[in-house]
């Protein structure tokens, strides 16, 4: 069994968080670092939110310059789990301006 596997024949179907690309992954440079520690029911959702806010906040990931947004390549191979919405995806409780 293979993260790959993991991440997009168990993880993904089931749950339906696209969260879960920045958490379980093909562990390649561009892609998020795994978490050093144990993925846990009680704390999971904090976990995920703090693992994709890491990512997230790296500038080689995500980074505005101008008018232009540049996001990690996760954006556009799994549109569908971020509903093709980068923005609402990123940021929730960010309201358009």
């Amino acid at each position: 069994m293979t993260l790959d596997h993991i991440e997009h024949d168990i993880l993904r179907p089931r749950f339906k968080d696209p969260r879960v690309h920045f958490a379980v992954n093909c562990a390649s440079k561009s892609c998020p670092p795994l978490l050093s520690e144990p993925y846990r029911g009680q704390a999971l959702k904090a976990q995920l939110t703090r693992v994709t806010s890491d990512f997230l906040n790296q500038p080689a990931n995500s980074r505005l310059e101008g008018d232009r947004l540049w996001v990690s390549s996760i954006f556009k191979w799994f549109a569908e789990d971020f509903n093709r919405d980068v923005i609402g995806s990123t940021s929730p409780t960010r309201k358009a301006t």
